[in-house]
């Protein structure tokens, strides 16, 4: 692709956002924008990378699909800015992803650094189960009820209190998975979503 020396020739692109879509995009990403990706859904091996925003209701609407042979930075940054040639102002608060620098490096490349990026609090805890199920020697039920519990706290003051309990509770017991915790989540604490 012109212009974008890290993407190969061989590589292929889609990127598809319709008029109707750009509008809701512009109507209701004002606030948050959720971007994820998925692979192996098809027999080409393409990855498919969605742009969602909320309504009123809360309710998920996509603005933007891209079909892609992988998703990286360069691929993201590519799609990013062919949708800000078609919205040049637009700006949100947050970008809600899965826990991976690609998506909110590109976008701030892309559309500015004044964006928020929040962790998706599904794929938080399916990368927590994983690691329960390989670190977690004994209490494996019992730590995923505790991390469930303070995942859902919207208090500030209550859910750090809670990671407290849950350090002080389990890192003699558990303390590999413990240490994960602590080098993985105890320093993004703010990007978790559920605290706003």
């Amino acid at each position: 692709m012109n212009g974008y020396k890290k993407i190969g020739t061989e590589e292929f692109m889609l990127a598809i956002m319709n008029v109707a879509q750009e509008k809701l995009f512009e109507l209701y990403g004002k606030q948050c924008v959720m971007i994820d990706s998925t692979d192996g859904t098809n027999q080409y091996g393409f990855q498919t990378t969605t742009l969602m925003v909320h309504d009123e209701n809360h309710q998920g609407m996509p603005v933007a699909i891209l079909f892609s042979s992988r998703v990286a930075p360069e691929i993201l940054v590519s799609s990013f800015s062919a949708i800000k040639k078609k919205v040049p102002g637009f700006k949100t608060n947050f970008l809600l992803s899965s826990d991976t620098n690609s998506f909110p490096n590109a976008w701030r490349e892309v559309f500015g650094d004044e964006t928020n990026h929040l962790l998706c609090a599904w794929h938080v805890m399916r990368n927590l189960n994983l690691n329960i199920n390989s670190k977690v020697i004994q209490y494996k039920e019992e730590i995923r009820i505790k991390l469930k519990i303070f995942l859902a706290e919207t208090d500030e003051t209550s859910f750090h209190k809670l990671i407290s309990s849950f350090i002080e509770t389990y890192e003699a017991k558990e303390s590999s998975f413990v240490a994960y915790f602590q080098s993985n989540y105890i320093n993004r604490t703010k990007k978790m979503g559920f605290l706003l």
